[in-house]
């Protein structure tokens, strides 16, 4: 039997095809050499423009595509944001676009959680020179907001006081952030190079599972420069120069207002139910 002809399958290995245009979207206007400062830099201005989000899943009930071409439409073209594989996957074609060697991995979602959940995220890490750097621009909690190397069981402290180290352990790797004194585990994430194609059953499993809870409530996330905007449910959550003020959002108005206010977003696509703590 041929082998199929045009796959959708086959586009998630494509390039990005307009450089420039995604570095206008995130605002970057430095010179690019696959150095750590360059790094930093694009994967600052990233998490500073590109929101987590998660609308086409929670109101839209859609898987979103992994297309290459359609993900740059969406997040590049739309100035749209998206979820993991979205976010980390076409970042990573950026990075690979620019002259750096990328690699990505499949984790789990370790934080809050005391059981080995299942594979539901995607990680990259950058190598540059002899040293490996982790770096995650989608997922939307308590990950490094810049590439650190890792580096087993050496403490690293970042702005904000947070700190983190890496575990080695049978299954692959483990990132750790401090709590109360205490290291906890973040995500841990396989040590071989998955790819591509290897994402798409997991993006399905994330946007139509009902243990995942992309479906059960829409969440979104940007870092400004004092702080963070993050919507979870209904509630509008601006945390700015250590202070955090909260406002629930009970309109269609006041969310639409709230997506291109605090997230960039114009969201023209019909509303579920999204009030998630009725008074």
């Amino acid at each position: 039997m041929s082998g199929e002809k045009n796959s959708p399958f086959e586009k998630v290995y494509e390039s990005i095809k307009d450089v420039n245009a995604y570095l206008n979207r995130i605002g970057f206007d430095g010179k690019v050499i696959p150095s750590i400062d360059c790094l930093k830099e694009l994967m600052r201005c990233h998490l500073m423009t590109v929101p987590f989000e998660n609308l086409d899943v929670f109101h839209g009930h859609k898987e979103p595509s992994l297309e290459v071409d359609v993900m740059f439409e969406k997040i590049v073209i739309k100035r749209r944001g998206g979820y993991c594989f979205e976010l980390n996957g076409l970042f990573s074609k950026l990075l690979e676009a620019v002259g750096f060697s990328v690699s990505s991995s499949i984790a789990r979602i370790r934080f809050g959680r005391d059981f080995i959940p299942p594979a539901a995220h995607r990680v990259i890490t950058v190598k540059i020179a002899d040293k490996s750097y982790f770096c995650d621009v989608g997922f939307g909690g308590p990950v490094p907001l810049e590439p650190i190397e890792i580096a087993y069981d050496k403490v690293i402290e970042l702005k904000g006081d947070r700190r983190y180290k890496f575990s080695r352990e049978e299954r692959g790797t483990t990132l750790l952030i401090e709590k109360d004194e205490n290291f906890v585990p973040v995500l841990m994430f396989d040590d071989f190079t998955c790819d591509e194609a290897d994402f798409i059953p997991l993006n399905a499993f994330c946007a139509y599972s009902v243990y995942e809870p992309f479906r059960k409530r829409q969440m979104l996330w940007k870092l400004t420069e004092n702080g963070r905007y993050s919507i979870d449910g209904d509630v509008l959550r601006l945390s700015e120069n250590g202070k955090t003020s909260e406002m629930r959002l009970a309109t269609e108005a006041e969310l639409r207002n709230a997506f291109e206010k605090y997230f960039g977003i114009v969201y023209e696509e019909e509303l579920r139910e999204w009030k998630c703590f009725q008074k």
